[in-house]
């Protein structure tokens, strides 16, 4: 449900979850630190590893919105988080397989 078979399982005391965004009116998907009953838009499997060149995240004044990155060399920016694409997930030695679906 949320990447374990590319990132491995959440570390404990975090749970994925939903969170609802009254301000926008939409949900998110978030983690929950069960001790603290803090929520984090950021996947804390992810926090020691670097985003790839030329990608940078993008400060948001709320903390807690959804993570955008930014491109530098394009200037595209996105909410998909670059260092789970095919290529960073390889470089990082996970192994992947293509499927061809008919």
């Amino acid at each position: 449900m949320s990447n374990e078979a590319f990132v491995g399982p959440l570390p404990a005391p975090f749970e994925s979850v939903l969170h609802f965004k009254d301000s926008k009116g939409y949900y998110q998907m978030a983690y929950i630190d069960r001790v603290t009953c803090v929520v984090h838009p950021d996947d804390p499997r992810l926090r020691d590893t670097q985003l790839p060149e030329p990608w940078e995240k993008l400060h948001h004044a709320n903390e807690n919105e959804l993570t955008h990155f930014g491109n530098g060399d394009t200037g595209k920016a996105t909410v998909l988080d670059p260092r789970l694409t095919a290529n960073a997930l390889r470089a990082r030695g996970v192994e992947l397989e293509i499927f061809e679906l008919i």
